[in-house]
């Protein structure tokens, strides 16, 4: 990554924006279906040993904390590595935080029970190449699970969208950082040249709801009262977590989930 890419991170991190009460609910709700599949990564490994490359605020590691495992995040950003390190402690569980590259990890081959990241491998031009490292440091036939943009969801045409106006007028910011999207044949495809097995591709959240609340609000010119906007909230989230096909084509992230080979061939 580049250092106005790592200068984008640690400005994200180093700040308290983007958490106020309605946003926690999205993230919650949304942390819930990512943790409900990485805990299915791990089921039945004792003493797991679990490996988030490209950790951020650290909530989907810790979540999968329980007596006997041992969780180790790595991160691009300084700030990010040092909110990881706060809550660790507030938590008191067995993990530790690097700062580290994605790309060169920093740990010997074949040796996680699970590697995993959310919102990571889509802001690198040869995606594979960030995958591939994940493989690398997994023990054979251990999971490996990478959470990326749905291209076809409305969460990416959203970012489309802003980023077009931007060029219009200055009064709406782009989004931030250059990233990729896919679709479940591409991450097939990036799963199969990575070395992975048994490859699974799930759609997790349907809608970016936050948004859905803040069009609303500004449709209202700021006069919706903060508890109509609640209820909007709390409604959307619960209509999102109800099982939907639709998920799987138009979720906003998509799950690669795959198996390390038993016997990894170079490509």
């Amino acid at each position: 990554m580049s250092n106005t890419q790592r200068n984008f991170w640690d400005a994200l991190y180093g700040s308290n924006g983007l958490r106020d009460s309605e946003l926690n609910t999205m993230v919650r709700s949304q942390r819930r279906q990512r943790q409900e599949i990485l805990e299915k990564g791990i089921s039945g490994v004792p003493h797991a040993l679990v490996l988030e490359a490209g950790c951020g605020r650290g909530e989907d590691i810790l979540g999968l904390y329980k007596p006997g495992n041992f969780l180790v995040g790595l991160d691009y950003s300084l700030n990010s590595v040092k909110i990881c390190s706060k809550l660790q402690k507030k938590l008191n569980c067995d993990s530790a935080f690097v700062l580290g590259d994605l790309l060169h990890l920093p740990f010997r081959d074949d040796i996680f029970d699970l590697v995993f990241n959310a919102g990571v491998i889509e802001h690198f031009v040869d995606s594979s190449a960030a995958l591939k490292e994940m493989v690398r440091v997994a023990a054979p036939s251990r999971n490996i699970i990478a959470f990326v943009p749905n291209m076809f969801s409305f969460w990416v045409s959203y970012k489309h969208i802003i980023n077009f106006l931007s060029k219009v007028t200055k009064r709406i910011r782009g989004w931030g950082v250059w990233e990729k999207s896919f679709n479940s044949v591409d991450l097939n495809r990036l799963g199969r040249v990575s070395n992975l097995t048994t490859i699974k591709i799930k759609g997790i959240y349907l809608m970016h709801y936050y948004h859905i609340a803040l069009i609303l609000e500004q449709l209202a010119r700021n006069k919706m009262p903060r508890s109509f906007t609640r209820l909007i909230i709390n409604f959307l989230a619960k209509l999102d977590r109800q099982p939907s096909s639709l998920s799987a084509c138009l979720g906003m992230e998509l799950g690669l989930i795959g198996t390390k080979k038993s016997r990894t061939i170079d490509t």
